[in-house]
């Protein structure tokens, strides 16, 4: 009978190791939750922003971006493309910036401006309190977009931010650092 006692602790505690060490190897899995994040715990937190300049404007935007691309003098009148997209592969969030001339048209002739008036199953004009004097400001109406698009003399500028609709508070960051820091050249 003290052989039973003494081999059934002995037959727990392997039953017991083998399960922690099952447990210990086996691959971890998590779940995120894709849920918005309310804009105040985002805009009242500190972002970092960096300077940035071309031969048409500077201004400062989130070290959570980097620029992908840039293309200047691309047509007779769009001078400069630009793209911003996240540092960090786990986020599709996007910046896309385009400077142009006027030429011999009118500030509402910009296509940009034509095709979000044209497709209203798309688009929604909306406002922002950091845009330009007489900036058109269009909000897109799948996922997160927001087109803000302002002149200045004969030259004008859009600033599109697109992402996940979770990440509308980090994404309105971005585009109020951009628009809000903007300088022309």
């Amino acid at each position: 009978m003290s052989r039973r006692w003494l081999a059934l602790p002995a037959v727990l505690l392997m039953v017991a190791g083998g399960s922690l060490y099952s447990w210990w190897q086996s691959p971890s899995s998590t779940t995120q939750v894709h849920s918005p994040q309310p804009a105040s715990e985002v805009l009242g937190s500190q972002t970092s922003l960096q300077s940035w300049q071309t031969a048409y404007f500077s201004t400062r935007y989130p070290t959570s971006l980097r620029i992908l691309t840039t293309t200047e003098n691309t047509s007779r009148t769009i001078i400069g493309n630009y793209l911003l997209t996240s540092a960090n592969p786990q986020y599709n969030d996007q910046a896309g910036v385009t400077v142009g001339t006027l030429g011999d048209g009118t500030f509402a002739e910009i296509s940009a401006i034509k095709y979000r008036g044209q497709h209203p199953e798309l688009f929604e004009v909306s406002s922002r309190a950091y845009a330009p004097s007489g900036a058109v400001v269009f909000n897109g109406l799948r996922d997160y977009e927001t087109d803000i698009i302002w002149q200045h003399d004969s030259r004008y500028a859009i600033v599109a931010v697109t992402g996940l609709s979770a990440r509308h508070a980090e994404l309105e960051q971005t585009a109020a650092a951009i628009v809000s820091n903007w300088q022309w050249q």
